[in-house]
């Protein structure tokens, strides 16, 4: 068991951050369905008035395409957990595929880091929602680079991004 994980933790990884990715955007998209029936609605994800789905809900950047950009992240993690499964079975990865997740991975990384940037200095929120996808956009990212140009010790480099980004979270809602 120990040298299946070792041996496919690439694999391993984005099947996570997919699922993650995919539960976010999945809880994401449930309150703003019931947004759309019930103007009242006040989600689950709102805490206070600083940690607060509703306030990103109901801007004008949640609706990008002109749909919920949270349709989006369910089809974009579900192709990443989807790949993942993929390259866990199989031996060979057509390089289209590896393609596409590289650039699902760096359009998805970008358009969290707008949206996450928009949510706290623009709207003064932070969505627990789009932290957890943020999360998983990021490291989704992170994995797909580490197994592109096998960056030896990676891991460090995501325990940092974690450490800044957490320190960065807790400096905002404390200095509100």
């Amino acid at each position: 068991m120990g040298n299946f994980v070792i041996k496919h933790k690439y694999q391993i990884l984005l099947i996570i951050w997919g699922l993650i990715g995919l539960m976010a955007s999945a809880g994401y998209s449930l309150e703003i369905l019931e947004l759309s029936k019930d103007p009242s609605h006040i989600p689950t994800c709102s805490v206070d008035t600083i940690i607060n789905c509703l306030g990103t809900m109901k801007s004008a950047e949640s609706y990008i395409l002109g749909f919920p950009n949270s349709f989006l992240g369910l089809a974009m993690y579900a192709s990443v957990f989807t790949y993942g499964f993929i390259a866990l079975f199989l031996d060979f990865v057509p390089e289209t595929l590896k393609k596409f997740l590289l650039g699902f991975s760096i359009f998805g990384f970008i358009f969290s880091m707008y949206l996450l940037i928009v949510g706290i200095f623009k709207l003064g929120v932070i969505c627990p929602y789009c932290i957890a996808s943020f999360l998983a956009g990021t490291n989704i990212f992170f994995v797909v680079f580490w197994e592109k140009y096998k960056i030896k010790n990676f891991i460090y480099y995501i325990i940092i991004w974690h450490i800044l980004l957490s320190a960065a979270l807790l400096f905002f809602y404390i200095s509100k």
